[in-house]
């Protein structure tokens, strides 16, 4: 089953009698042993140890000591044995660690991860190959590559050197179209939503003057790793750049949405009027800072929000009741409306404004 389809499933799973314990792990082997991450595992499950009911502590135990891919990086399990749900998600991509038991699965750090690791194009290159990368939330999901016409140099002088050398570029150029081509293909077929470019500083310029507007401005960043260099790491370095190009973007986004706000344009800061627009169902995308903590009133019979306390709902008289982390209900509703989820790193041009804030369909 797809991320997405799972992502969905979760959104929609509402529990009112058992508990849903949702439980992020790193297990990534660089940076623990097993021994580490199982001493994590345990002490997360102690902390909520009144709250888990026994299978599922007995569910999530299994899985991680057993039952994933012991490649992987980071780990996400949501379990409800009391109303017959488990998802347990393998991510190449390390997690933080986290732990939550509520009535509805926590699916914001996925949503998170979703945004800045969603499918990420690699195209590494030289004057004669290249080989196109698709990596989907860390995982490899398409590889492709072309191999043209050998480049050689001209050691020798006299007339026909000037000729030679001109072949070879023309062939070198060649070479590039067919790149440049190769990686418009797999973008106008959906196959990556950001790119990497790797090669000499030469010729990513070169591709990069070949390649149509509308790939340039998708473009994350740079480097410099040799052709034969191994998948392990251009994946490291490319998820890296991912990264970095993320936060440079999600910093850009939040202060287009301030700046539309103040404007009287397509923007909301605040809770309070984000969550007015989130209501008229006119959020295209919503930021929330990690930093977000503000709790939010729900109404038990409509699902209505406000950021103050009410006992009653102003639209249909139902009780209001308090959920202290407000993010989780305000992403879910979000996320039902088919809006982007965009989690804003600390310190944010977000962090004058409330920590949330929203881009508007109209």
């Amino acid at each position: 089953m797809e991320l997405e389809e799972i992502l969905k499933e979760l959104v929609d799973f509402n529990s009112e009698d058992s508990p849903v314990v949702s439980l992020y792990l790193n297990v990534d082997p660089t940076q623990r042993t097993t021994d580490e991450y199982r001493l994590v595992l345990r002490r997360l499950l102690d902390s909520k140890e009144d709250e888990i009911p026994q299978k599922d502590r007995e569910r999530i135990e299994q899985y991680v000591l057993y039952g994933f891919d012991w490649h992987a990086k980071g780990l996400a399990c949501f379990s409800c044995q009391g109303k017959g749900l488990w998802r347990a998600v393998s991510l190449q991509v390390p997690v933080d660690d986290l732990i939550f038991v509520e009535q509805t699965p926590y699916v914001r750090p996925l949503t998170d991860l979703m945004d800045i690791y969603d499918r990420l194009g690699v195209v590494n290159f030289d004057s004669e190959s290249a080989r196109l990368l698709v990596f989907y939330l860390g995982d490899l999901e398409a590889a492709d590559g072309i191999i043209g016409q050998e480049v050689k140099k001209h050691k020798r002088g006299g007339w026909a050197a000037p000729r030679y050398q001109r072949h070879m570029e023309a062939l070198a150029l060649q070479n590039m179209k067919a790149t440049a081509e190769m990686v418009d293909r797999y973008y106008r077929e959906g196959a990556f939503r950001r790119l990497v470019l790797s090669g000499t500083e030469e010729n990513i310029n070169q591709l990069k003057s070949l390649l149509p507007k509308h790939i340039r401005e998708i473009i994350a960043g740079e480097m410099h790793l040799p052709i034969e260099a191994p998948l392990n790491e251009v994946q490291e370095a490319a998820l890296k750049v991912a990264l970095e190009a993320s936060k440079r973007e999600k910093a850009e986004l939040a202060r287009e949405v301030i700046d539309r706000a103040e404007s009287g344009g397509t923007g909301v800061v605040g809770l309070s009027d984000t969550l007015g627009a989130l209501h008229e169902g006119r959020v295209y995308t919503l930021l929330i800072s990690e930093e977000f903590k503000e709790p939010v009133w729900i109404c038990e019979k409509c699902g209505y929000m406000v950021a103050q306390e009410l006992k009653e709902c102003p639209l249909c008289k139902g009780e209001m009741e308090m959920e202290e982390e407000g993010a989780h209900p305000v992403v879910k509703k979000a996320l039902e409306q088919g809006a982007r989820i965009v989690v804003v790193p600390q310190g944010s041009p977000l962090a004058e404004y409330g920590n949330i804030g929203a881009l508007l369909r109209y």
